[in-house]
């Protein structure tokens, strides 16, 4: 009998952060968590079943994918796991995947009786192409708007916290461990980078929304909270990638949308509540929850080490008081020695080192529902 990961088991994982799932995409009663015109390929991936205590590497979709052209093409990679249904004219299924229910008219790789818990097959009639209109596609035409072009730049530096109102803005940049408040309402942009370690918050995917006219890009240890963001991408449909969120990416509540271009989501990024649609979608080993996670782990993207502080950024409830800071050989706390925060946020923390052995040490948080233990050794 094929092996189940249970949501429940997912839902301990500490990288994600408690808040409302965003607004799903839904046509014709059904959600999606990602959703194509043309084809989604999902590379292979790790054997997660049973989830592993480090789950870089795995494809974990809760949700359902699909791929809504008469002739659209779904590629399942080597171990993923979709935990919903999977739907398209032609789906190839990777060798141990596993996946809920599949629904196809013809397939290639494994054979599905292998990898499917429940097969439909052929796809009865008028379920494809699951959006006639596209575009303007599930969630509209996005608007092209030339007021970017003499609009002025944002720029958030490193480590600073700035808000920004609605309104029209040309390049938006979010330096290294920066982090941009967005109020709700529609905010129009030319560009928009966000660099390593840095945050966007905006007050709900359905509250707060972020017209990129050109490409929206991050650097890896990202967090992106309660925010929609979409792009108008190409006149005519293309694999041009508009909207990329490389890895070890936070998203909690967050919709991305560019309907006639593609969309990359790169290795290790974990997301409560997303919903991806695009022309095309590339998506490397990614774990997507569906329902936020709680009670919830303290956690961290990554450390640096300057004089006798050791500074966390890129995390989710760093600043919860009950939380306990250690440095230890193992990832055992008991192996190693407590350590004090000076300051903390959600996301940030430092740390005071004064007289500690720091060298090989991992870095660790233990909070009230879970600890969680830095893969790198401080130098």
């Amino acid at each position: 009998m094929l092996k189940r990961i249970a949501l429940g088991t997912l839902l301990i994982l500490c990288a994600l952060a408690l808040v409302t799932p965003a607004s799903a995409v839904t046509v014709n009663g059904v959600e999606y968590a990602l959703l194509a015109k043309t084809k989604i390929l999902m590379e292979n991936s790790a054997d997660c079943e049973p989830l592993p205590a480090n789950t870089l590497g795995c494809m974990i979709i809760n949700g359902n994918v699909a791929v809504s052209d008469t002739n659209g093409f779904l590629h399942i990679g080597s171990n993923n796991i979709i935990n919903g249904t999977a739907t398209a004219d032609h789906i190839f299924f990777g060798t141990n995947s596993h996946i809920t229910e599949c629904r196809f008219n013809t397939s290639s790789g494994v054979n599905p009786a292998t990898v499917c818990d429940s097969i439909v097959t052929p796809i009865p009639a008028g379920v494809l192409p699951i959006v006639a209109a596209w575009p303007p596609g599930p969630l509209g035409a996005v608007p092209v708007d030339p007021c970017v072009n003499a609009a002025a730049n944002v720029t958030v530096p490193a480590g600073a916290t700035q808000a920004l109102a609605p309104g029209c803005y040309k390049d938006v940049r979010i330096n290294a461990g920066g982090t941009l408040n967005l109020s709700a309402g529609n905010y129009v942009v030319k560009n928009f980078r966000m660099i390593a370690g840095a945050t966007l918050n905006g007050q709900g995917s359905a509250a707060t929304s972020v017209n990129s006219q050109s490409q929206f890009i991050t650097e890896s240890g990202v967090n992106i909270n309660g925010v929609t963001i979409k792009s108008p991408g190409t006149v005519g449909f293309s694999v041009t990638e508009f909207i990329k969120i490389f890895n070890n990416s936070n998203l909690n509540d967050v919709v991305l949308y560019a309907p006639t271009s593609a969309i990359h989501l790169h290795t290790g990024m974990q997301a409560n509540g997303l919903e991806a649609v695009a022309n095309f979608i590339t998506v490397e080993p990614i774990i997507v929850v569906g329902q936020p996670p709680s009670p919830f782990c303290p956690c961290f993207a990554e450390f640096t080490k300057t004089g006798n502080n050791v500074f966390l950024f890129g995390g989710h409830n760093l600043n919860n008081p009950l939380n306990l800071f250690f440095l230890s050989p193992t990832c055992d706390p008991g192996a190693g020695v407590a350590v004090t925060a000076t300051a903390a946020t959600d996301a940030t923390a430092t740390l005071d080192v004064t007289g500690k052995t720091t060298t090989g040490m991992h870095v660790i948080v233990q909070g009230p529902s879970g600890t969680f233990c830095s893969a790198a050794l401080l130098p």
